[in-house]
């Protein structure tokens, strides 16, 4: 009996002494995983919805690429990543053809095994049923452009299927995937469809019932906290290395930051932390490393639809204002020195960038040519230093930005180079219950702060049908509502030029007139930090799709 005491108080003081890993966290902190579970604990910012993931939740497409899986995976700024389709078509390899008039085919071929995560085999019959939900228009859900050159969708067999384009689309190779709405599992989504349109983005399969096709399939999901992620075993590419990932949801980045301090989190993903976040993590985080991707470009958009001054609308005036800016200044205040002054679109790390680079315009800090060339708009700088006109009104703008410490402290930084410079500004936050109100944040008078990834892709989103006015209900994204239709025709020429080279030409002469025009006024480049463990292997330094989980499958830990 006391040697069996001994044995059994031995093993409690092992238990007890054991260091305690992120590996071994039960979801929602209960007692531990098995010591051999490969787990890992990461945490987003925001709960995600796996339809459209990505949209508006920080960490959305993070998750939707663990959960699910497209035909390809967006290619970033190279070329898409086959997944559960055989092969990326290409002119090349014969399944992309473009015809004599404009026209295409695309053909695909799925991978033979690719399975629901309910075991279910994955066939054409899904593929054609999630072009007629996204193509819907009685469905509120994210609208490609390239959905609209498509003529006919025919299923070849069950895993074949032949696209007709009636227009050339530059990103017909990556149908099906992330960026054009995932495949959906027909025979769990179809009656709700048929039932109700305009709930149908509303499904608990669209989060705590997801099935996808992808590595890692939802095991438990506690609304508002967590979901837990378990290796799909006959994921089409091959079982994960990871057992299960946990991902944890966080509605403040302190305390994300915080539990990545304790111990409690290993690795983050997606949108929403700042430099000045991770500020402590660098010098008190031990066990892991502060990643600094350059992911997006901070802009002003001007108002180009009866914009108040009138003078907005004038370039040279738009021109004052950015020599008025040091926006060098504006990047190592903000993003710590880590980034420079933005170029639209494109980052210098872009391929494309060095071709481009002569076509567009740069304005150099000199507040002296700003003032300069407001005087010469017919305005007088008065005792008190601003600016006005002949009938004696103060020249003022408005600036607004959303609840974002980065975008309003740009909005605040910008107001104070444009005051100096002789022009009043009257900032404006956009209350929270405000940020989806397009029409509010459509019919401001001046300008807005925003932030784009450095992706032309994003071009499509500003072409003249996109921007949202009384005639469609103020449908569409919230950007400058520039309606040119030169400009709309070279965007347009750009989606529809498939050789590469030809393509660079026609981005260039895009960002010439973006740059000359300022149709957007960039200020700078933002990075996003990210933080991993160094216990995890394979996590990319970079982000080739703008998306940290893009390889997880691959991922291991020491």
């Amino acid at each position: 009996m006391n040697r069996l005491l001994v044995v059994l108080l031995a093993l409690a003081m092992a238990v007890g002494c054991a260091p305690s890993q992120p590996s071994g966290i039960a979801p929602g902190g209960s007692s531990q995983a098995p010591a051999t579970l490969k787990r890992i604990v990461m945490g987003i910012l925001d709960e995600p919805n796996l339809l459209q993931g990505g949209l508006s939740q920080r960490g959305g497409s993070e998750f939707q690429e663990l959960a699910h899986a497209g035909l390809v995976q967006p290619g970033g700024e190279g070329d898409p990543i086959v997944q559960l389709a055989e092969a990326v078509p290409t002119t090349d390899n014969g399944l992309w053809q473009v015809f004599p008039d404009g026209s295409m085919r695309t053909t695909w071929t799925l991978r033979e095994g690719a399975l629901w995560q309910d075991g279910v085999p994955l066939t054409t019959d899904d593929l054609l049923f999630s072009a007629q939900v996204v193509r819907d228009d009685d469905v509120p859900i994210r609208k490609s452009p390239g959905y609209a050159a498509i003529v006919s969708i025919n299923a070849v067999d069950a895993r074949t299927i032949s696209v007709d384009w009636k227009a050339p689309f530059i990103q017909a190779d990556a149908l099906f995937s992330r960026n054009l709405v995932q495949a959906m599992p027909k025979h769990l989504a179809e009656d709700a469809y048929n039932a109700s349109k305009t709930t149908f983005l509303d499904l608990p399969l669209w989060k705590n019932e997801f099935v996808g096709a992808g590595p890692f399939k939802i095991k438990q999901w506690e609304p508002g906290s967590l979901a837990v992620l378990s290796a799909f075993d006959s994921y089409v590419m091959g079982r994960p290395k990871l057992d299960e990932i946990e991902d944890r949801f966080f509605s403040d980045a302190n305390v994300m930051v915080t539990s990545l301090l304790a111990g409690a989190i290993e690795i983050t993903g997606g949108r929403g932390l700042t430099l000045a976040d991770v500020s402590t993590l660098t010098t008190q985080w031990r066990v892991g490393e502060v990643r600094y991707p350059q992911v997006g470009w901070i802009q002003m958009h001007p108002q180009f639809t009866n914009p108040d001054p009138p003078v907005i609308g004038d370039v040279r005036f738009r021109k004052a204002l950015m020599y008025a800016m040091d926006r060098q200044a504006m990047a190592d205040t903000l993003q710590f020195g880590l980034v420079g002054v933005a170029q639209p679109w494109l980052s210098p790390e872009d391929p494309r960038f060095e071709a481009v680079k002569p076509s567009l315009v740069s304005y150099e800090y000199d507040p002296a040519r700003a003032m300069q060339m407001i005087e010469g708009l017919g305005y007088t700088r008065v005792a008190e230093g601003l600016f006005q006109d002949k009938a004696g009104r103060p020249l003022s703008v408005e600036a607004r930005s959303i609840p974002s410490d980065l975008y309003q402290s740009a909005m605040l930084a910008v107001a104070n180079y444009w005051q100096k410079s002789g022009v009043g500004v009257t900032t404006v936050p956009i209350p929270a219950q405000r940020t989806t109100d397009i029409a509010y944040r459509a019919t401001r008078p001046g300008f807005e702060v925003l932030q784009q990834p450095t992706d032309p892709q994003n071009l499509s989103l500003f072409r003249i049908a996109n921007v949202p006015r009384p005639e469609n209900n103020y449908r569409g994204p919230t950007g400058p509502n520039y309606m040119d239709k030169d400009y709309d025709d070279l965007v347009g020429k750009y989606f529809a030029t498939i050789p590469a080279a030809e393509r660079t030409q026609v981005l260039a002469q895009i960002l010439h007139q973006v740059s000359d025009q300022l149709i957007l006024m960039p200020l700078f480049y933002t990075t996003e930090p990210s933080a991993v463990s160094t216990r995890i292997r394979g996590v990319p330094v970079k982000k080739p799709l703008n998306v940290t989980t893009w390889n997880a499958a691959q991922w291991d830990i020491a």
